[in-house]
């Protein structure tokens, strides 16, 4: 058994969700291989991986669907920050598009994401800044600008934020794999 194929047996049942497990085993393949645009590749597989949840929690008792009936809600503004986490997004506009107040989409990613869509807008530019780092040659500002981060200065506050070390030290760690810190 492959490595990544011990990892995806400890998290679903190939023999009863066979696609399921195929996407989260092409998920781990696509985070531990330096493949051109495997962020993007990451983002279309874990939506992928939403839809076939919702698919397959249609079965599921009454108490399990509530959770589900909420993401499907903000599945318009969750798949555009993944689209679209480069350009300049507004609250408001994630509300429109999900069809609902904007207090009403704060609560709904607070309880599904459990942050605020700002925070979660972040936090997707910091992984894609991650990966960015860990796999390109690309300069601290290209990162940035390439992450929908204003300014330079921004990026690198909300960085160290978030993963505890600055963004050139984190390349430098990403060379050495196992030193990279824990996502929180």
């Amino acid at each position: 058994m492959m490595e990544n194929e011990a990892a995806v047996s400890g998290i679903i049942s190939r023999k009863k969700y066979p696609r399921l497990a195929e996407i989260i085993h092409q998920i781990v393949d696509e985070a531990v291989c330096a493949r051109q645009s495997r962020y993007e590749m990451i983002m279309s597989l874990l939506n992928e991986l939403l839809i076939l949840d919702a698919r397959l929690s249609e079965n599921l008792p009454k108490v399990h669907r509530g959770i589900n009936s909420k993401v499907a809600k903000l599945k318009p503004a969750l798949d555009y920050v993944s689209c679209f986490y480069q350009r300049e997004i507004s609250v408001e506009y994630l509300a429109e598009i999900c069809r609902m107040s904007i207090t009403q989409l704060r609560a709904s990613f607070r309880e599904v994401t459990g942050s605020t869509p700002k925070e979660y807008i972040t936090r997707t530019r910091i992984y894609a800044a991650e990966l960015y780092l860990a796999s390109t040659d690309r300069t601290v500002l290209e990162i940035a600008l390439e992450t929908g981060f204003g300014d330079v200065s921004g990026f690198y506050r909300a960085f160290v934020a978030k993963t505890g070390v600055p963004p050139s030290d984190y390349r430098k760690m990403s060379e050495r794999a196992d030193t990279l810190p824990a996502r929180a």
